[in-house]
């Protein structure tokens, strides 16, 4: 239980700040007037997938 609550939980909320940042890049990228990064945004989401 104790590893469960301070290494696992740790990782998946790290993990999941890193998401955010990504998805705050590619939101970024979109009002920064660049082309739309749909592509380049589905690849990666299929790589996470295929991670997970």
């Amino acid at each position: 239980m104790f590893t469960a609550v301070f290494f696992d939980l740790k990782m998946m909320g790290l993990f999941s700040m890193l998401f955010g940042a990504g998805v705050l890049l590619y939101a970024g990228k979109s009002a920064a007037g660049e082309a739309a990064p749909t592509g380049l945004w589905f690849r990666r989401m299929a790589a996470l997938l295929a991670m997970s």
